[in-house]
């Protein structure tokens, strides 16, 4: 008892960590066979949309067999009604169950003779059902239906943490996707340059092995960098020629700008430091802190270069792009003083290899949208 009490905590601790619904199933499987005195098992949730359930992972059940019944309506079958209805379905003899009919024929030549279904189930919203197997007639014992009904429900608890995650970034998606499209709509040759950003960016976070989360975070932060430009009036963002120094005063203000538009913004916080340090130079002439050398935050130095590349590279109401070999110059050009020499290196260096072709095409490129 202790061992099994061991092996529960160590399922529960696991899948609680993790944030993908996947993931979180095969491990939940792969520990039962310590656990229960079957280790036949499949999970199947429900897809709202068709109201049917789906196999989603699955555990020494034949392939032949998973795949027929890979989808089941909500409601029929132990597995359908286990679902529907919330509450447990045993069915220790397929063959007299008149509940199985439909799936008589895949069960035994499957080698299936008996089936018990738990419900996923969490804050009154049923995710799917947890089934188990055998090759003879069989009815669980209290403790395994004891023991299941729990696993149930600490997978329903992962699944809805997990999609409560994945819906809290779907908002701030939505938020990121709608200031983005706030900002580039208003000026047609700077369309696309936000996303164009936060591509750059990732390209070189992942080639000096930065982490998903600071991916994510620089992505995000690349789409978000020139937010403040909302802020930045037309006669100044939209004029043809070049600045005058009262109108560059203007521009520079866009990076705190910015961070006042989503420092209160919950969501949003984690791009603080790039939105407000992404025009820093090394040198320390940057603004709007004259932050220096390894002052200014790593993500916000790969924006930097991401942002000056794909501005020397694009089409704008004041000039022509610059050719690729040019641009790559330039960022060798300054290295050290406006831009970080070690990421510059390793841009140059990653840019050509991820776009073969861009030599090719880089003539012809623009941000206007089509």
């Amino acid at each position: 008892m202790k061992s099994l009490f061991f092996n529960l905590l160590h399922i529960f601790a696991a899948i609680h960590d993790m944030n993908d619904e996947e993931e979180i199933q095969h491990l939940l499987l792969n520990g039962l066979e310590n656990v229960l005195t079957t280790v036949r098992c499949s999970i199947m949730l429900l897809d709202e949309a068709k109201d049917e359930l789906v196999v989603t992972a699955a555990k020494h059940l034949p392939e032949p067999y998973i795949q027929k019944t890979s989808r089941v309506p909500n409601g029929v079958g132990a597995c359908g009604y286990a679902c529907k209805y919330n509450e447990l379905k045993i069915v220790s003899d397929m063959r007299r169950d008149p509940l199985w009919k439909p799936y008589l024929s895949y069960s035994e030549e499957a080698k299936l003779r008996a089936v018990w279904c738990v419900p996923i189930t969490y804050k009154n919203f049923t995710y799917g059902t947890l089934a188990f197997y055998y090759d003879q007639v069989a009815y669980p014992s209290e403790e395994d239906v004891m023991l299941a009904t729990w696993l149930a429900r600490q997978i329903a608890v992962a699944i809805h943490h997990v999609r409560l995650q994945q819906q809290r970034k779907q908002e701030q998606m939505d938020i990121i996707s709608s200031f983005v499209q706030a900002v580039e709509q208003r000026d047609q040759y700077t369309f696309g340059h936000s996303q164009h950003v936060a591509e750059y960016s990732k390209i070189l976070g992942e080639a000096i092995g930065l982490s998903k989360e600071l991916l994510d975070q620089l992505f995000n932060g690349g789409l978000l960098h020139d937010i403040g430009k909302i802020l930045t009036p037309d006669r100044v963002l939209l004029k043809p020629g070049k600045l005058s120094n009262e109108e560059y005063e203007i521009i520079k203000k866009h990076p705190v700008h910015g961070e006042n538009m989503i420092k209160n913004i919950p969501n949003l916080k984690p791009y603080l430091s790039i939105v407000r340090h992404h025009h820093e130079r090394m040198d320390g002439q940057g603004y709007p802190d004259g932050l220096a050398g390894n002052e200014i935050p790593l993500l916000a130095r790969i924006v930097c270069i991401a942002d000056s590349f794909d501005a020397m590279t694009s089409k704008r109401v004041y000039r022509t792009n610059m050719p690729f070999e040019l641009a790559i110059r330039e960022l060798t050009r300054c290295a050290g003083t406006q831009f970080d020499k070690d990421l510059v290196d390793v841009f140059v260096k990653i840019i050509p290899e991820k776009f073969p072709d861009f030599k090719r095409h880089i003539v012809n490129r623009s941000h206007v949208s089509k």
